[in-house]
């Protein structure tokens, strides 16, 4: 089932935004609204080159974000795709954080 959020909100609600796990966030992704699950990492194996002085082959990893869409399905979309609409509230409280945590450390000398 898929929970009607407003940009800025959060399931499970809360008061405050928070960027821990056990918050998920309301984004855009692909270009279509979805809810933002928790990030992962997709790794792909490539083969050695055949010619001679080629590539040597290895491994090459993305980072990409597990997001619902609103019709229920789940997909893993790359990071450069996912827009988040709560940006601008984490920033604000983590500066106040910070100053929060300037005004303790002063407080030291």
């Amino acid at each position: 089932m898929f929970v009607k959020l407003t940009p800025g909100s959060y399931w499970p609600p809360d008061d405050e935004p928070s960027i821990g796990a056990s918050k998920m966030r309301l984004c855009m992704a692909n270009g279509k609204r979805a809810i933002f699950h928790r990030w992962d990492q997709q790794s792909k194996v490539i083969e050695p080159s055949p010619l001679r002085n080629g590539p040597a082959g290895g491994i090459i990893r993305c980072n990409v974000g597990i997001v619902e869409f609103e019709d229920g399905s789940v997909a893993s979309v790359p990071e450069k795709s996912i827009a988040f609409f709560d940006t601008e509230k984490i920033i604000i409280k983590l500066e106040r954080e910070y100053s929060k945590w300037q005004d303790k450390s002063g407080d030291l000398d």
